[in-house]
Parts: structure tokens; C-alpha cells; sequence
């Protein structure tokens, strides 16, 4: 299955820091894509409204079969926490 519409834009707790002074507070997904045969529901994400565009690996191997019916709202939490945790909050304390 492959979805590419509807996707509302998600706001996130906080700004996140995405590279030296850029930052984003909040994501929309762009597509999924569900491939029961490897097991897999991949996403591609847009971080802030100019950001780039990547892949995450949301469900793989036993969390594909564990998760079952997924919803959007399942996918976009799951999104939300990649996204937090490969960047940090902004401003950055370290």
C-alpha cells in the first residue's frame, strides 16, 4: 500500500535543532509506503517547512507483525519520536 495524500503537517513539542542555525517545529509525511512481503513500513518525512526530505524505517521484521492495522496516527507517533530522537531540542543544552 501507498499513500501520498491527506497527510496533515505535525507539530512537534518543541523546536528541534536540524543543522548549525536551522531549526523546525514540525514534520509532514509525505508518503508510506507497507510491504508485507519484507515486512516493512517505511515513510518519507519532510522536517520543517523547507526542509529535505528522508526515509525512516517506521515498522520492520517483528514490530511490522506486532503492529498489524496500523493507523496514521500510529505512524505519525512513531515518525515524531525518529525525529526527536535524531535531533536535539532547540536551544540545545548540552
Amino acid at each position: 500500500m501507498i499513500t501520498s495524500n491527506g497527510y496533515p503537517t505535525i507539530q512537534l513539542t518543541s523546536s528541534l535543532l536540524l543543522q548549525g542555525p536551522v531549526t523546525a517545529s514540525s514534520f509532514k509525511i509525505l508518503q508510506a509506503t507497507d510491504d508485507p512481503v519484507a515486512k516493512t513500513v517505511r515513510a518519507l518525512v519532510q522536517v520543517g517547512p523547507n526542509g529535505s526530505n528522508n526515509w525512516y524505517y517506521v515498522w520492520e521484521g517483528d514490530s511490522y507483525t506486532a503492529i498489524g492495522d496500523w493507523t496514521d496516527q500510529d505512524l505519525a507517533d512513531v515518525v515524531q519520536y525518529q525525529i526527536i530522537q535524531q535531533y536535539p531540542p532547540y536551544p540545545y543544552t548540552p
